[in-house]
């Protein structure tokens, strides 16, 4: 990657909650990134993250209760701890 930029366009703040909109823009395309944050104990913490109008939160979400649903929540558990220990790995 190179020659992309992240450009702030607006915050919004309502209450514990805020987002912070921005663009990745490169030479060839524009994509909007969205950060949705809650403030807790005194500190803003990003839960969601919006790319392209698709929101992170929600796709995991919707991933997770597959899995649920058709195996168990142990299933989805050993399917994330399988992943995490293939990131760690070298």
């Amino acid at each position: 990657y190179s020659g992309e930029q992240v450009e702030y366009l607006k915050e919004r703040e309502k209450g514990e909650f805020a987002e912070v909109q921005t663009k990745v823009v490169s030479p060839k395309v524009q994509i909007p990134l969205d950060y949705r944050l809650l403030q807790k104990n005194g500190e803003w913490r990003v839960y969601d993250v919006v790319i392209d109008g698709v929101s992170l939160m929600k796709n995991y979400r919707g991933q997770f209760s597959r899995i649920i649903n058709s195996s168990s929540f142990e299933a989805l558990l050993e399917k994330l701890r399988s992943k995490a220990d293939l990131g760690t790995s070298s």
